[in-house]
């Protein structure tokens, strides 16, 4: 058996394999970081939707307490005036 036979070739092989071993990890663990930091990146798109959702509800209530306050006062002194 010569030195650079099958089984040196399977020992490279392996040799190749083990080295690669750790890279392969820490690719996956940088694929997996990559997809949740777009994920975060949905969140926070999510978030600031929401937020400017709620402010849009928050004006629009206002605006109806307003609108329903001038309604009653409107109520209010006609009533005083049919009254009186």
């Amino acid at each position: 058996m010569s030195a650079g036979g099958p089984a040196a070739g399977r020992l490279w092989a392996a040799l190749r394999q083990r080295a690669r071993g750790p890279y392969e990890a820490i690719d996956r663990i940088e694929r997996r970081l990559e997809a949740l930091a777009d994920e975060l990146q949905e969140l926070r798109a999510d978030v600031g939707n929401l937020s400017d959702a709620a402010d849009a509800i928050a004006e629009r209530s206002q605006r109806l307490n307003d609108d329903l306050r001038l309604a009653l006062r409107a109520l209010a002194a006609d009533e005083r005036g049919t009254d009186g």
